[in-house]
């Protein structure tokens, strides 16, 4: 039978605590004998205290009234594990990183930069973005020049001519349409019907070679000869002979088959 070790008093079998002094059964070491009759006996510092504040003797976990020690008075595995933490500062999304306090009027430290042209030591860091390659410019697209190799009618001829002159028409292009006539003969007929035409006109009562109109800018003379055309050639309404000519003034108003046009010449200077 084991007896309580704070008043000595034995334990009723199957008891956790004492009869007498309500002390949890603690398995350990014998009592320390009593001290003599006479002899004062100091009172040890209690140990801890329990969950309402009662004091608990050194070596057990229980008041005297059967109260657990205190959750803080245990000595848990771990250390300070359970111990409260500092939770961190939670920073909202997107929010620039807080900085440092800095007293009114202080110089504000700037992180150090490295040298330029090399790229941040630091792993996320961004460091200065080296400068792109040179785009290479685009090749030069030559400009189409204003000479006769080039303002030509299909079929005219390669050389350079002196510009003499237009014939101009709002027959069938209310926006009108005009066509370059240069100094010395220029073939006129229907288009895609014939090689060599210096006017095309796109009329289907042209003839392929309907007719040919003479310039000479210097005496400002114009002359229209007709080739044999189907439809005739016409000058102000009144009709060539059949392979005849006649001369021409600026203003005058011609008329290829059904297409009427109106001839202008330039004079030099």
């Amino acid at each position: 039978m084991s007896t309580c070790p704070r008043c000595g008093s034995p334990y009723e079998p199957h008891h956790k605590f004492c009869g007498t002094c309500a002390a949890p059964l603690v398995a350990g070491p014998p009592p320390a004998p009593a001290p003599p009759p006479g002899v004062a006996q100091a009172r040890p510092a209690p140990s801890a205290r329990c969950q309402l504040g009662h004091e608990i003797d050194p070596g057990f976990t229980y008041c005297a009234l059967g109260h657990p020690i205190a959750l803080e008075a245990m000595q848990l595995a771990g250390g300070d594990v359970f111990a409260a933490q500092q939770r961190p500062v939670q920073q909202a999304y997107g929010a620039p990183p807080q900085q440092p306090y800095q007293p009114h009027g202080a110089p504000v430290a700037q992180p150090p930069m490295p040298p330029t042209g090399a790229m941040s030591p630091f792993p996320g860091q961004p460091g200065p973005v080296p400068a792109p390659p040179p785009v290479p410019a685009p090749p030069a697209i030559p400009q189409p020049s204003l000479s006769k190799a080039d303002t030509s009618p299909q079929g005219a001829p390669s050389g350079r001519r002196q510009l003499a002159g237009f014939l101009v028409s709002f027959h069938n292009d209310p926006m009108g349409t005009f066509f370059p006539l240069y100094a010395g003969p220029n073939r006129i007929g229907r288009a895609g019907a014939a090689e060599g035409l210096g006017v095309a006109i796109a009329d289907p009562a042209t003839s392929s070679n309907h007719a040919i109109l003479h310039l000479d800018p210097a005496t400002l003379r114009a002359v229209i000869e007709d080739l044999g055309s189907t439809n005739g050639t016409f000058v102000n309404d009144e009709r060539l002979p059949h392979a005849g000519h006649r001369d021409l003034l600026s203003g005058d108003r011609i008329r290829f088959g059904s297409y009427t046009a109106r001839l202008l010449i330039v004079p030099q200077g």
